[in-house]
């Protein structure tokens, strides 16, 4: 499989091994699962077939419960082969090749390891993932922020995958445009890198849908992170489970 195919296929891995070795790899006809070591070992599925996949998760489930960026079609088939613990359910956005941003007109700040803490303790998202991961993503860069009278005033970052995220305003200075200001500056900070540029919006969070749309990205599809269950085995028809 090429890369121009995996990043078609799976942009989220295809950008995560653009920076990780993988730790595993998976084939099957035209299908490949990479294994990427991030919080937790995440399988990144690049596929088109639900025969080859189905035919490659035992081995898969031997090694990691948890996948990332996974389609509607590739949810329902573990749900049919294994009990989910967790799902997370995400709309994908995708930044054009000829998109541009402008310039923040806002001064914008590198963040700082320390306040990793404060981000975390503010985070919608600590059950699936912890203080060391975002200490880790700030270390890693690009993350962001804005400074009102020396405090925090809002931040952004990339996540492992390099998908832009952790966006947050705190309620002191929301309608301040700082969240746009924040988003255009990794806009531009992605396209210098020459990295792929996308993010990942939860459905119902309108701000950002509307922030995303207003900046150029577009909608693609809906995705989702998933944890199965703990010492479940897979079957070939679970009864009683359902496709969706």
């Amino acid at each position: 499989m090429t890369d121009k195919e995996r990043r078609r296929l799976n942009i989220n891995g295809y950008s995560f091994f653009m920076k990780n070795t993988p730790a595993g790899i998976f084939r099957q006809g035209k299908t490949e699962v990479f294994l990427g070591k991030s919080d937790y070992l995440w399988a990144y599925i690049f596929s088109s077939s639900v025969a080859e996949l189905d035919s490659l998760l035992p081995k898969i489930v031997e090694k990691t419960l948890y996948f990332a960026a996974v389609e509607e079609w590739m949810l329902s088939l573990l749900k049919k082969k294994s009990e989910v613990e967790w799902v997370l359910s995400t709309t994908r956005f995708i930044f054009p090749d000829e998109g541009h941003a402008a310039k923040p007109d806002i001064h914008v700040e590198v963040l700082k390891p320390e306040d990793a803490e404060t981000i975390y303790a503010e985070s919608d998202y600590q059950a699936y993932a912890d203080v060391s991961y975002i200490r880790e993503r700030i270390l890693a860069g690009p993350a962001v922020c804005i400074r009102k009278g020396g405090q925090l005033a809002a931040w952004a970052m990339t996540h492992d995958d390099g998908a832009l995220g952790v966006l947050h305003v705190r309620p002191p200075w929301r309608r301040g445009h700082l969240a746009e200001n924040l988003v255009r500056f990794l806009i531009r900070e992605k396209q210098k890198r020459r990295e792929p540029l996308f993010l990942n919006i939860e459905p119902g969070n309108r701000a950002s849908y509307s922030l995303a749309l207003k900046l150029g990205f577009e909608e693609e599809k809906l995705i989702y992170w998933v944890k199965l269950a703990e010492g479940c085995s897979l079957s070939s028809d679970r009864s009683g489970e359902g496709s969706g």
